[in-house]
């Protein structure tokens, strides 16, 4: 039986407490929580000093922002702790795994101390769906985009700059267009062995899809999150059937959720909306470039379309790019294209015909 302490006594912590009564009761026992500010017990179970615990005993991280949990694996790492464990399945269906910790948990050993805790990997830049307001401008690109070679290729070349990727997005545009999707999956598992990936979908085309890739998906240990719109919701029951039918863990983003959406951009810095950042810390590469969000790296694509000049600082090529912290602490930095995004709410809808810069941006 593995012994554990969770670390975070608060709605992680209870939902991975919650997990292990209902799945793990004869293999897993909880020792206590751990937590950096609450005292005493929550759910019924001891709170205990971090001093108190054996630096041998297992630790699973139980905290959603991912900054958070790099900042405190480092921390724990640096007193002594060796058998830390990040817990990665939050509110993931069909998971009904055996083994708690290699299952449902990413042992921390490897990730080093230039950890990014979140990467969008794009493999594909056009979508099926084209939603209007969509950050990645999607609706704007008519292809795919670049090879299997060259988006693998700046991976690679991510990865000597860094020393670990806690949770990697593949998306786009919409992933599962690309016919190359399976040799994508075996590459980044192979690539990645320690990281959290999903696969992020609208899930449209989930009911047909070769069962050769799902069974590959699942093998790979790799989930998928659907967006539940409005066309995947009139068939989510079949999308899911699916997905249980291989077995693989997946995540639905709540359907009353996606129904108002965001026209993220102003043309103005000084804009009547309140600025809100949507994409913070969810950083791109592509186009043989890093940058701290998938707006700013396919800004270009926009200023293209509509002949506009928004500001492009801040995406930074992969070839001359510093490394290290250095490049993790310049991914979290503002930018000037920061001062254009706002929240401006409005129905969900898809792009139709000729591209209309009223879909992405106001211009006031």
């Amino acid at each position: 039986m593995d012994e554990i302490y969770i670390y975070g006594a608060g709605k992680y912590g209870r939902y991975v407490k919650q997990k292990i009564d209902e799945y793990y009761t004869e293999s897993v026992k909880i020792l206590g929580f751990l937590d950096s500010v609450k005292k005493g017990s929550f759910l019924e179970t001891p709170i205990v000093e971090l001093s108190d615990v054996d630096d041998s005993s297992n630790i699973v991280i139980a905290i959603g922002n991912l900054n958070d949990v790099v900042d405190l694996c480092l921390d724990l790492k640096k007193v002594g702790k060796t058998n830390i464990y990040w817990y990665c399945m939050y509110g993931v269906n069909g998971v009904k795994c055996v083994d708690f910790l290699k299952s449902e948990c990413i042992f921390t050993e490897s990730w080093g101390d230039a950890i990014l805790p979140h990467l969008e990997f794009h493999i594909s830049d056009m979508c099926n769906l084209n939603c209007k307001g969509c950050t990645h401008f999607s609706p704007l690109f008519h292809e795919i985009g670049d090879s299997y070679e060259i988006r693998i290729g700046e991976l690679r070349k991510l990865l000597t700059k860094i020393s670990h990727i806690v949770r990697l997005d593949v998306l786009g545009g919409e992933p599962l267009l690309n016919p190359e999707l399976g040799l994508y999956v075996k590459e980044l598992r192979t690539m990645l062995p320690n990281t959290c990936i999903d696969i992020f979908t609208n899930g449209l085309l989930i009911p047909q899809m070769n069962p050769e890739i799902l069974r590959c998906i699942k093998e790979n240990n790799i989930y998928m999150s659907v967006s539940e719109y409005k066309p995947t919701h009139e068939m989510m029951g079949k999308i899911i059937a699916k997905l249980e039918e291989y077995q693989i863990p997946y995540y639905i983003s709540q359907y009353d959720k996606k129904q108002v959406f965001n026209r993220p951009l102003s043309l103005n810095e000084h804009s009547k909306y309140p600025q809100c950042c949507i994409s913070d810390g969810c950083v791109t590469i592509g186009n043989g470039s890093i940058a701290r969000c998938p707006t700013l790296m396919y800004i270009t694509k926009f200023n293209e379309v509509f002949h506009t000049q928004l500001p492009t600082e801040g995406i930074i090529n992969l070839d001359d790019c510093i490394r290290g912290q250095e490049l993790l602490d310049e991914m979290r930095k503002e930018v000037p294209l920061c001062k254009h995004c706002i929240k401006c709410d409005m129905d969900w809808d898809i792009c139709r015909g000729k591209e209309c810069m009223e879909d992405f941006a106001v211009l006031d």
